[in-house]
């Protein structure tokens, strides 16, 4: 519990470092605003079989056109399997069909924390919707994971900045 209460306070002071550093320019066009380059910090909670716990993540997209991004994720649930943690890293498609609506397919991998560790494929299909406040957006998401024959679901919200 300590390591985990640890990896959250390391994870928020970088990004509240980082995001001060940035400007936050506001106009009424810049929530449709055009931005190449896509980097967020996630965090909220997976249910798998009735056991809930706490997720933690960056993200990157890199958008290709306005209706279309890929990207990279790296998410960390601590308390999964027994308190051993797990750990995802994913490729993801984007597609935005409409103003700040997110809906992403991917594919990676979880790695599983304990002795003898080993990886299983993850299929995820999710969707998001960017809220701005000034530069910042706050997206609300829920994504679906195929592991191992379980689903798992991924709810929460992801900081971003685009650039």
């Amino acid at each position: 519990m300590l390591k985990s209460r640890k990896f959250i306070i390391s994870l928020s002071t970088v990004f509240t470092l980082a995001f001060s550093g940035m400007p936050a320019i506001a106009s009424d066009d810049s929530h449709h605003e055009f931005k190449k380059n896509v980097v967020g910090v996630f965090g909220g909670f997976t249910n798998v079989d009735g056991d809930t716990h706490g997720t933690f993540g960056l993200e990157y997209e890199r958008r290709i056109s306005q209706e279309f991004g890929v990207g990279v994720i790296f998410e960390t649930t601590p308390g999964a399997h027994h308190g051993d943690g797990t750990s995802i890293y994913m490729g993801l498609l984007h597609f935005h069909p409409w103003q700040e609506l997110r809906v992403s397919v991917g594919y990676g991998k979880e790695d599983i924390h304990h002795e003898g560790a080993h990886s299983v494929d993850v299929w995820r299909a999710g969707i998001a919707y960017d809220f701005h406040v000034g530069g910042l957006g706050i997206a609300p998401s829920i994504n679906f994971d195929r592991i191992d024959g379980h689903t798992a679901k991924v709810f929460g919200v992801a900081l971003t900045k685009g650039f």
